[in-house]
């Protein structure tokens, strides 16, 4: 399995822990493995790091077809399904950059998101962006999977939502459980 990690591992409490960084960053992202598993993470978390450029070479280079992205999220439970999002950030990944090699302008982003069954509760989520995730009031809120979502599906990558409430999870022991239990395998 491959994760994209907005954040650095330790952010995730007890999920990522095992996680080794390999030397050589690829697109401006951090990447760790931990036997068959991958985790990719932004040296920024900020626009520039968000382009689509990047998420192809990391497609090509790691191969990677499924990723799952973790996002945070203001939920009533501690982890949950992301099956759609609605992007209030207020930036377009996409936007301006644009057709790349063979790829189209304007990609058909209506099924960015894997519907495989994680047995965990399903959500659309409201993306509002890094910049103002910890102002953000309400339920169903994320920070950037619009976002991740955009680059991804443009790099012909398939989602697999996940969205964690640090605040429910404190540790991580939640997510560590939904991401590596058998059954989400």
């Amino acid at each position: 399995m491959v994760f994209y990690l907005p954040h650095g591992q330790s952010f995730y409490g007890d999920a990522f822990t095992g996680f080794l960084t390999d030397e050589q960053a690829i697109a401006d992202h951090t990447i760790a493995r931990n036997g068959r598993h991958i985790s990719i993470t932004p040296r920024a978390l900020n626009l520039g790091a968000f382009h689509p450029k990047h998420f192809i070479a990391l497609a090509e280079k790691l191969e990677v077809g499924e990723l799952w992205l973790i996002d945070r999220v203001k939920a009533e439970e501690p982890v949950v399904q992301i099956t759609d999002h609605r992007n209030l950030s207020g930036e377009n990944t996409l936007a301006g950059r644009t057709p790349i090699s063979d790829r189209p302008r304007f990609p058909d982003v209506s099924s960015i998101y894997l519907k495989k069954d994680l047995g965990l509760p399903r959500q659309v989520v409201s993306t509002v962006g890094h910049e103002r995730f910890s102002e953000a009031q309400g339920e169903n809120v994320s920070e950037v999977a619009a976002q991740v979502g955009l680059c991804a599906s443009y790099a012909e990558m398939m989602v697999v939502g996940v969205g964690w409430n640090s605040n429910l999870d404190v540790n991580g022991m939640r997510l560590n459980s939904a991401l590596f239990a058998e059954r989400s395998l």
